[in-house]
């Protein structure tokens, strides 16, 4: 049996300008690291990765979910950050140090399946990443405190209440 991994070609593309692949070039498209979020049209990212993947193929796609990031805005007292956050769902400078100079686009759940149902495609699944960990620090070095909050990551992950309460979503 050969591993799934020796069966990869891994490609590299501007997620918004795929010219290069034609439609339906891919069994498994992968976009992960919420490259959709880093754009400046992330529905055209969305259109180009439907594109590309054969229908029947698989699509997995991370976003930065814009829950959490009010959730922080509203721990940390960043009311003015907040308000401006919830009407564009943009912010410049967002996203942590090390893309500082980047305009971030932040999704709800809900609008990243509709927008990829727009595009044509259909959603398997949706999930939750970093569902419990953020907080915890180093109480996650205690390892009956990580064996128990990585149980909880997988065992919620795809609960649709809790989908908004991560860091990060991804359709699948």
């Amino acid at each position: 049996s050969v591993p799934i991994i020796a069966k990869l070609t891994p490609q590299v593309a501007d997620v918004v300008k795929m010219d290069m692949f034609r439609d339906e070039s891919f069994d498994f498209v992968l976009c992960e690291g919420d490259p959709l979020s880093y754009r400046s049209d992330p529905p055209k990212g969305i259109t180009e990765l439907v594109r590309v993947a054969k229908a029947g193929g698989v699509i997995v796609a991370s976003v930065d979910n814009l829950y959490s990031l009010v959730r922080y805005c509203l721990r940390e007292g960043h009311m003015d950050r907040l308000t401006t956050l919830l009407e564009s769902q943009w912010e410049k400078g967002g996203g942590g140090s090390l893309v500082s100079e980047f305009p971030v686009y932040y999704f709800r759940p809900e609008e990243l399946i509709q927008r990829f149902e727009e595009a044509g495609c259909g959603i398997e699944k949706i999930v939750g990443k970093n569902m419990f960990t953020g907080g915890l620090g180093d109480r996650l070095k205690d390892s009956e405190t990580f064996e128990t909050v990585q149980r909880l990551e997988l065992k919620y992950c795809d609960s649709p209440h809790l989908v908004g309460y991560a860091g990060h979503i991804a359709v699948v």
